[in-house]
Order: structure tokens, then sequence, then C-alpha cells
């Protein structure tokens, strides 16, 4: 054989060296459904994730508020807010709580005593930091806690 024989010897008349466009078009579309598919289901587990981050942390502030109460025989004012959680004591060298949680959002939780909806209320406005919404933008409330796993459901 003579030498460039043998150095492009292939099955097709002419060689392929390489990937054609259509081909590597085909699979940037291939890659981009599959990342798309990727997206949308795991930023639906981002938010059910946030909202649910957001009922804990209310319900673990509402438990620490109830052992203040009997432990002080009142509730925190508005004016003592959640901070007062924070205050050491000779019951709690390290206060209630250690540190007050903020919201998935970065803001903190809201304290309203005496509440509209109950005893105290404790809450987040969601995402948008507006009353209402859907989603991410939910509102995530002490007194309608559990409305979330039924929604779930």
């Amino acid at each position: 054989m003579i030498r460039s024989e043998i150095k492009y010897k292939c099955n097709y008349t002419r060689c392929k060296n390489g990937f054609t466009i259509v081909e590597l078009m085909v699979v940037v579309v291939i890659l981009g459904l599959l990342a798309t598919t990727v997206m949308i289901n795991v930023t639906g587990y981002l938010t059910k994730s946030r909202l649910e981050r957001a009922r804990i942390d209310i319900a673990n502030l509402k438990n620490a508020i109830e052992l203040f109460c009997v432990e002080n025989h009142r509730y925190p004012s508005n004016e003592d807010g959640l901070g007062i959680l924070l205050e050491k004591t000779p019951t709690h060298p390290g206060g209630i709580i250690s540190q007050l949680p903020r919201d998935p959002w970065g803001r903190q939780y809201q304290y309203l005593y005496p509440g509209t909806h109950d005893l105290f209320d404790i809450y987040t406005l969601g995402r948008d930091g507006i009353e209402g919404g859907e989603g991410e933008d939910t509102d995530v409330c002490s007194w309608n806690l559990n409305e979330g796993d039924k929604q779930q459901q």
C-alpha cells in the first residue's frame, strides 16, 4: 500500500475526521431539553423547601415563645419582639434560642402580640414581601402552619 492510503484508510470514500454541524446541533438541542426539564423540577423542589423551612422556623419560634411565657408568665410585647428570646438568663445562659433565624428570603420574621389570628402571630410574607400570593410568594404564618401539608397532598 501507498503511505497515503494507509494513513487515510476508511470505510467511506472520503474520511470523516469530525462531527458535522447537524450532529452538533442535535446534541445541543438534546442537552438544552434535558437542562430545561431538570431546571423545572429543581425549581419546584426549591420552592417547596423554602416554604417548609419557613414553617419549621415559625414552629420553633412559636415553641420558644410558649416556653418564654411559661417561665415569665407573660408573652413578649411587640416592643420586646422576638429578640427577647436571645436574652441570657440563669435558666437559659445562651438564651432560649441562640440566634434569630431569617426567613428563606433574608428578612426577619414578624411578631405581633396580641395577634389578629391567634394569641400571638409570627409570619413571613414570602418572597415578594407583600401580603397574599401563591407559590414562593405565599405567606407562611403561625396560625396556618398545617395548611401547607394540605396543599402538598
